[in-house]
């Protein structure tokens, strides 16, 4: 089943529940060419692409415990980070503010904020008790 659908010009991304990326790009007309799409095989465990989100030309896909940081340029996966504080935790939301990437987590009431360069974990902030 279809997770989310996110348009950044000239793709559109639809994250699937098994795991996979729908890339939909254009033609020369200018028109969406439904018929030669990409599938991009985001998390091979087959894990639901949750969240996708968008910046630097970058595509932040939320899979499991792991963020695949895809590149929009070369359509290729460049890297993958663990957001892995406790068991059995599934990324929600990932949300970029100037430099940096807050990602909430399913089960828990943690918010966990990476340095966008570096990919380093800056601080987790935990709401417990709000």
């Amino acid at each position: 089943s279809v997770l989310q659908i996110l348009h950044v010009e000239p793709h559109v991304f639809v994250s699937l529940h098994n795991g996979a990326l729908v890339v939909y790009s254009r033609d020369k007309q200018g028109l969406w060419d439904m018929d030669n799409y990409q599938i991009i095989v985001i998390d091979s465990t087959g894990r639901k692409v949750r969240k996708i989100s968008y910046s630097d030309k970058k595509l932040w896909c939320g899979s499991g415990p792991t963020v695949s940081i895809y590149n929009t340029d070369n359509y290729r996966i460049d890297e993958k980070v663990d957001v892995v504080i406790g068991n059995n935790e599934r990324i929600r939301e990932v949300v970029h503010i100037a430099g940096t990437v807050w990602i909430s987590l399913s089960t828990s009431t943690k918010i966990v904020i990476f340095s966008r360069e570096t990919r380093q974990i800056l601080r987790v902030i935990s709401l417990k008790g709000y």
